[in-house]
């Protein structure tokens, strides 16, 4: 599966919450684990490429964010769009999950996850992604 590197920073927490429940299979259940660190893996090359871009254009404060001069804007713009826009494979296909599974997650959390890690069954057991 393709996947940006904005794609698994919006869906990284709610992929975590999944990989605490138990989704029926042993077999299910290692491959969210694994896809999970591969996330957390991709998450730490962007954070990487974040800051790398902030140090070229900005100068670090001392609560850890960066001013960045108002010429520069455009530019770190431009470059954390490209850095969000990198796509990776991840060895991932999505997996069904029933309705009452996923109690706790936001609706945030089921919109990220819906059709992407996983398919939400509804009663009728007809996935919605």
């Amino acid at each position: 599966m393709k996947i940006t590197l904005e794609q698994i920073n919006n869906t990284i927490s709610a992929v975590k919450k999944l990989g605490r429940m138990d989704l029926g299979s042993v077999k299910d259940n290692y491959r969210l684990m694994k896809v999970s660190d591969d996330m957390m893996e991709e998450s730490n090359k962007y954070l990487a490429l974040y800051l790398k871009t902030m140090e070229k254009y900005g100068t670090p404060r001392e609560d850890g964010d960066f001013n960045v001069p108002a010429d520069s804007i455009e530019n770190v713009y431009r470059e954390l769009e490209e850095i969000a826009k990198i796509e990776v494979e991840l060895d991932w296909e999505p997996i069904p999950a029933k309705l009452e599974m996923l109690r706790g997650f936001t609706a945030q959390d089921m919109k990220v996850l819906d059709g992407v890690f996983i398919t939400i069954e509804t009663e009728e057991g007809e996935g919605n992604g």
